[in-house]
């Protein structure tokens, strides 16, 4: 496994993921060998119209050994749409983005962006 190299490009494409954050940690983007991603959006829904609800974004750099927060605690409100990241993030081979939400079902997720091998 080595870094892909992404001067020299083979494929480009485009990748968006969804679904709905439960009360247990679960992998959202885990980046395969020999892949790089290119995370351009993150966005988090409270689908529940009367109840807050809190999120937790980790990112893991080293295959799931240790995680550092993307979001920690986040509260979101009640039919609102909250975009995580303003900047892209570049994910290497074998690391991980994973979350969890407060209450199962109230959160959906959409991430956007692109997957490169070299």
């Amino acid at each position: 496994m080595t870094t892909p190299n992404i001067v020299s490009v083979a494929t480009i494409n485009p990748l968006t993921v969804a679904g709905d954050l439960t009360t247990s940690a679960v992998a959202l983007v885990d980046t395969t060998a020999e892949y790089c991603f290119k995370i351009e959006s993150i966005f988090l829904c409270n689908t529940d119209a009367t109840n807050s609800c809190t999120a937790v974004l980790q990112i893991s750099v080293d295959n799931g050994s240790n995680y550092y927060a993307l979001v920690d605690g986040l509260v979101i409100p009640p039919a609102t749409t909250i975009s995580i990241i303003d900047r892209p993030i570049f994910m290497d081979e074998t690391d991980i983005i994973r979350g969890w939400a407060g209450a199962n079902g109230d959160l959906d997720w959409v991430i956007s962006g692109t997957f490169m091998t070299d």
